[in-house]
């Protein structure tokens, strides 16, 4: 349901592993305690038409309240550009902490209990995934744009030759394309192995551009091997949505 998505807690803390395993995992942010990285959120919903406009007011009031919190660093929300009744959501918290404290702020509670009337389309109910982000913590501005949320989940007995390949990617896109504005992603705090993403892009010309890229190509050869993936890929594009132009309940 609803709010066992949305309340949902997951307890992470510092890994302690092997020097031979960190190298195997690749994960550049593995030594760094819980506590001190980034807590990323994607979530992804479809209310009822008639419904939309009071989804947005609400999402307004969760965003301003957001970004007056200390320990948030992103607040985005988004729309299908095909469907706007469905609507992504990415969020980034210097850590799991302050995700806690802004659920419990009024105005993401005031969210919830609207969500309580049940909203949403059938199959639209909302979807949370969280993850510790692989990238230094830092506030970012709203800039419009065209963005991705997706989830790829690798089989264990690729994720040594997986990650570095991914994270050639995500490293061409954050370095070499003008029009990427963020690659962020980590692994999920919930599915070891799974991956959560969320990237962004000035239009549909940088979008095309990073799909034209080498390390995208080199990436996307390797990834459509077909053996590659223990679940099939969720990928959301969708466009930016500026929320100070919804009406305020």
């Amino acid at each position: 349901c609803f709010l066992l998505v949305f309340r949902f807690r997951s307890r992470s803390s510092p890994r302690t592993l092997s020097t031979s395993l960190l190298d195997s995992m690749a994960l550049p942010f593995a030594t760094v305690p819980a506590s001190q990285r980034p807590y990323c959120v994607n979530v992804r919903f479809e209310v009822q038409p008639d419904k939309l406009d009071q989804a947005l007011s609400l999402l307004r009031g969760d965003q301003e309240g957001a970004h007056s919190e200390k320990g948030n660093l992103q607040f985005v929300v988004g729309q299908d550009m095909k469907k706007p009744n469905a609507i992504f959501i990415h969020e980034e918290y210097s850590n799991e902490d302050s995700f806690n404290a802004h659920v419990a702020a009024d105005y993401c509670q005031k969210f919830f209990k609207w969500a309580e009337t049940n909203p949403f389309t059938d199959g639209g109910a909302p979807v949370m995934e969280t993850y510790l982000g692989e990238f230094e913590p830092k506030k970012r501005a709203l800039t419009p744009g065209i963005f991705i949320n997706a989830t790829l989940s690798c089989k264990p007995s690729v994720r040594a030759e997986f990650l570095p390949k991914f994270m050639a990617n995500a490293k061409g896109a954050n370095n070499d394309e003008p029009g990427c504005k963020q690659f962020v992603w980590g692994e999920s705090t919930t599915e070891p192995n799974t991956f959560h993403l969320h990237e962004e892009y000035e239009g549909k010309e940088a979008l095309a551009a990073h799909s034209k890229s080498a390390h995208f190509q080199a990436w996307s050869k390797y990834s459509g091997k077909g053996d590659v993936f223990s679940k099939k890929p969720v990928l959301s594009i969708y466009k930016f949505l500026d929320l100070s132009k919804a009406a305020k309940l």
